[in-house]
């Protein structure tokens, strides 16, 4: 887990790792939903959006 700290407009950075690895990129859309004090988020996106090759290479360089 990475913590990271909410900016002065509610901003946060999602590490580049989980960025990587789920192909979230400039323009993506986000769901943020709230269960008690949890805040799930899913990536808004179809399944054409995927680029599963991209994802599993990026995947394997955040492991090394």
């Amino acid at each position: 887990m990475q913590t990271v700290t909410v900016s002065e407009k509610g901003q946060v950075v999602i590490p580049v790792q989980i960025r990587r690895r789920l192909g979230i990129a400039p323009g993506c859309q986000l769901n943020f939903s709230l269960e008690g004090q949890v805040i799930h988020v899913e990536i808004k996106r179809q399944l054409a959006d995927f680029d599963v090759a991209l994802a599993t290479r990026e995947a394997a360089r955040d492991r090394s």
